[in-house]
């Protein structure tokens, strides 16, 4: 579903971005008319952001595999975390090694992308 959703998005986004570029053309556009057109690309440039933005996976829906590293919530302390994914077989519980220390949690995330450190951008 999600991915749907941001497909429609996509789609929707060339559509205003080519209907902007047309309308710059155009004589006699007003300005009101294209600030509406660049509204409606923010909004959709959000939407699209907010879709395509990690988020939080419960321990009942999804589990991590095993021994992947990922960002998660102690569950005692709502701390947040990085750590590697361990299951306990034997009790079906689900831990995450954090140093030294096996933590329960209920929540994850896979961890981000890592920026580009080697890039021109940041001299």
């Amino acid at each position: 579903m999600k991915e749907k959703a941001l497909a429609w998005l996509r789609k929707q986004m060339v559509n205003k971005m080519q209907s902007l570029f047309n309308a710059e053309k155009r004589p006699g556009v007003t300005q009101e008319e294209l600030d509406n057109l660049r509204e409606h690309i923010e909004v959709i440039n959000y939407s699209i952001a907010e879709l395509d933005a990690p988020n939080w996976i419960s321990t009942n829906e999804r589990l991590p595999k095993p021994y992947e590293r990922v960002l998660f919530i102690v569950k005692q302390s709502q701390k947040v975390c990085v750590g590697t994914y361990r299951s306990d077989g034997a009790n079906g519980a689900h831990y995450f090694m954090y140093g030294n220390r096996l933590e329960s949690s209920l929540w994850w995330m896979p961890l981000p992308e890592l920026p580009n450190v080697g890039g021109d951008d940041h001299e």
